[in-house]
């Protein structure tokens, strides 16, 4: 008999397929455990079909945290014992709650990484929405007044939390992170002060100036007649922006000079977005490919996130007025591995150190909004934001391996024969695997289990063989008994951030593509009917193992239905081998979508791929 013990989290999920496996409990051997308290126990042999569907139950073992268990399995010829540890890494083993701040799309991506990271005991999040709460992301606390910093704080020390992550910008830029800091609690994000880099466009724009980091030439005014005569000498088409915090609403790209004239109207003398608006910049039109780059920063060190590129205008062709964000893809092919480095160079790093050297650190998530102009190729900084990006974040989640991915081949660390049996113990980082298989040739099936062309990395970040490699092993009765770590621990990386330490964290990332559809109420970025009604998301959800929707403004009525509340109101995100299976497969969910109150952009990826628009369903209208 083969067997073995894991202790596996409380919130572990185990979805059973009886057509897939089964167990077949033996009498002629008997096994000892060591440490079995709280854990699930596999007694085989164990025999499988080795189809599909028995490789994707392997993946419903989730939220293993580390552990450490001893195990014996007596045979009537020999004998073998192992231990199995997860590490010395003092870091690895510290437990933490969290409190995520924020109720959209973003904050519910965020939840969902971090319930899965091994050292999070517990997550919360104030106010979160209906879809954190019901899928048990995390739990939300909608009575907490997120702009009361002293209700935050008392929430904290209530509940033993030792790290806040800071969703939206607007609390960043009030100061609940100089609060939360100066009473003692972990903080992952900036100091008003560093957030000032999205709060104020005029601050990042002489930050930039003083510290030469190639951003377009800009003037800042607060009398509409000098920005006016500013723009008639530049010429159109110009940029306008508004300062402040605008909702992602407050850049407009004018075509003509009128456009450009009205603009200013509307901020300076209209006043449409109140203070933010109260003093202009007017900036150079580039031209060129847009994308997005994101770095998680100590306040000294910074480390780069992978790269994404985000649809803002709200029609297909990029047309009509711009909004938060109606879509976005990672990788962006247009930012080359090269170009990544530059960015890091030019803009980044000059920005933490710049920012370090005026004595406001940053600490937390630096987005640049970039144009890749046309004519240089070069990297220009457009702004920044000081969080996780919204789209961007639910595709982050999707594709980042912290601490995990060593390599995509398995390496074998233990193996050993009892009797045609071989236990081998797969080790990746902290990532701990075990496999217990009853073979007839032991050396063939290493030889194809170890052969790096038959092993991939799925869209979640599990290795597993390839379907081809399984076809050579349906000649033997294999038996799998697995623990694994999704995610890595994303809670101790941010928490290295919120105490300085980045310069000992290393990231890696899941190979493949990432896309998100955003689908929000008709009328955004305008007027817009709330309470519209949602259904179908479970079916959309079950169109492939790789999809996951991420709500941001939902709520459940009062009979129990999911509604809109918001504009932006869900994210159908999907992961594929490369970015149109990535595609294929989020358009495919979104069409399964029954909600006659919504629509979305078509033509998502649509700079990277070939042009393919979804033809819309009755379920859901597809353009505006």
């Amino acid at each position: 008999m083969s067997c073995a013990t894991l202790n596996l989290a409380p919130s572990l999920k185990l979805l059973h397929n009886s057509n897939s496996y089964n167990f077949q409990p033996s009498s002629k051997q008997s096994c000892f455990f060591g440490k079995s308290f709280s854990s699930v126990t596999f007694v085989g042999p164990l025999t499988s079909n080795c189809n599909k569907s028995f490789w994707d139950s392997c993946h419903a073992i989730k939220g293993l945290r580390s552990f450490s268990t001893v195990f014996k399995c007596f045979a009537p010829k020999s004998e073998l014992s192992v231990s199995v540890g997860a590490g010395s890494n003092a870091a690895s083993d510290e437990r933490v709650v969290v409190l995520v701040i924020g109720g959209g799309g973003r904050e519910h991506a965020l939840c969902y990484a971090l319930q899965r990271s091994r050292s999070c005991d517990a997550v919360f999040c104030a106010p979160g929405n209906a879809g954190i709460s019901n899928s048990g992301n995390a739990t939300c606390i909608p009575e907490l007044d997120i702009s009361d910093s002293s209700a935050v704080i008392s929430f904290c020390r209530k509940w033993g939390v030792g790290l806040v992550v800071v969703g939206p910008e607007a609390p960043l830029v009030s100061g609940l992170a100089n609060d939360l800091v100066k009473a003692g609690i972990p903080t992952f994000g900036p100091s008003a002060e560093a957030a000032a880099l999205e709060g104020s466009k005029n601050f990042m724009k002489n930050l930039c100036d003083k510290y030469e980091i190639p951003t377009a030439k800009y003037r800042t005014f607060t009398d509409p007649s000098a920005a006016k005569q500013y723009i008639q000498d530049q010429g159109a088409p110009i940029v306008i922006k508004a300062d402040g915090l605008a909702a992602g609403k407050g850049v407009i790209v004018a075509i003509t000079l009128e456009e450009a004239y009205k603009a200013v109207d509307s901020m300076l003398v209209k006043s449409v977005f109140g203070s933010a608006g109260c003093r202009v910049v007017v900036e150079e039109f580039l031209e060129g490919e847009e994308a997005s780059f994101f770095a998680l920063v100590d306040g000294e060190n910074a480390i780069p996130l992978e790269s994404a590129q985000d649809h803002k205008r709200v029609g297909d062709g990029d047309t009509g007025p711009n909004t938060g964000g109606m879509g976005a893809y990672s990788p962006a092919p247009v930012l080359t591995k090269e170009l990544q480095s530059v960015v890091m160079e030019t803009i980044i790093l000059p920005t933490v150190k710049g920012m370090a050297a005026e004595g406001c650190k940053f600490v937390g998530v630096l987005y640049a909004g970039l144009m890749i102009e046309k004519n240089s190729g070069l990297p220009k900084l457009i702004e920044y934001n000081v969080r996780f990006g919204d789209p961007e974040c639910q595709l982050a989640v999707l594709v980042i391996t912290i601490l995990c991915k060593a390599a995509v081949t398995y390496l074998i660390v233990t193996a050993a024969c009892i009797d045609n049996r071989i236990l081998m113990r797969n080790s990746f980082g902290q990532n701990i695997t075990l496999f217990v298989a009853l073979l007839g040739q032991v050396e063939d099936f290493v030889q194809i289990i170890n052969k790096q062309d038959d092993i991939i990395q799925n869209s979640y970040g599990f290795f597993t063989p390839n379907y081809d490699c399984l076809d050579k092993l349906k000649q033997y009765p294999v038996g799998l008994s697995i623990g694994y770590d999704e995610w890595g621990d994303l809670a101790q990386v941010l928490l290295a951030a919120s105490r300085g330490e980045l310069s000992g964290v290393s990231l890696k990332w899941s190979p493949g593509s990432a896309m998100v559809v955003v689908m929000a109420s008709k009328g955004y970025p305008g007027s817009y009917e709330k309470g519209t009604m949602i259904r179908n998301l479970e079916e959309a959800e079950n169109v492939a193992p790789t999809v996951k929707i991420f709500h941001a403004g939902t709520a459940v009525d009062s009979d129990g239905n999911l509604i809109a509340t918001g504009g932006r109101v869900l994210g159908v995100t999907a992961t594929g081998r490369d970015l149109e299976e990535a595609r294929d497969r989020a358009y495919q969910a979104v069409e399964e979508v029954n909600w006659p109150g919504g629509f979305y952009r078509r033509d998502i990826g649509w700079r990277a791929l070939p042009q393919k628009h979804v033809a819309p369903k009755n379920k859901l209208t597809s353009t505006k």
